[in-house]
């Protein structure tokens, strides 16, 4: 909601100020109203970026609310110097620290958060590095973050997957060795709303 390349972002497309939060409350009442519980909210922007956060503090205006959100989320990428977009290298904490902290400390305090996107160019930097450096980071200094999800896919000519070297793949594969990222517990889920384990 507060990426202005979305048609429902505010401030685009004619949308106005308090209609993303409308249209959310709108969409979960109806599934309380016919009985779904096999939802799970989440609420996810996108990250600040390029020190532009005086823009994602209006993010709290478009929070709907502990009642209708489950999880919070963020989504982030270093871009790097890939060709194809311009930009520059950024590591995990630069993408995601300030962001983090606003949404656990401000807006929603009492809420697990999830990394909804998140990927990194091999262009600029060492993806093997950055994917290293996230992997020991989220869990020791972002305890709130309780799921995370790579965008493994090739997207606007970015090199976003895991496997674009032998060397990000084999990071990734040892840093979510460490126990604290557990495997196949989420395999067989029940038609209720995700809760974070632990």
């Amino acid at each position: 909601m507060n990426g202005n390349w979305f048609p429902w972002s505010e401030g685009v497309n004619g949308n106005k100020s308090g209609e993303f939060v409308a249209a959310w409350r709108h969409v979960h009442d109806v599934f309380t109203a016919v009985g779904a519980t096999n939802a799970t909210w989440v609420w996810c922007p996108n990250v600040n970026w390029y020190g532009s956060f005086e823009n994602f503090k209006g993010v709290s205006g478009q929070y709907p609310g502990d009642a209708y959100v489950d999880w919070t989320g963020l989504d982030g990428y270093n871009w790097g110097t890939n060709p194809s977009r311009s930009g520059q290298w950024q590591t995990f904490n630069q993408l995601y620290r300030s962001s983090y902290r606003y949404l656990t400390e401000t807006v929603a305090p009492n809420k697990p958060l999830m990394i909804g996107e998140v990927a990194s160019s091999e262009y600029g930097g060492s993806k093997a590095t950055w994917i290293k450096e996230m992997l020991a980071q989220v869990p020791t200094e972002y305890p709130k973050i309780r799921a995370l999800l790579w965008f493994d896919k090739y997207d606007s000519s970015m090199d976003w997957p895991i496997e674009t070297s032998s060397t990000a793949a084999s990071a990734f594969a040892q840093g979510i060795s460490n126990p604290v990222y557990p495997r196949g517990t989420f395999s067989s889920f029940s038609a209720t709303t995700i809760a974070p384990l632990g």
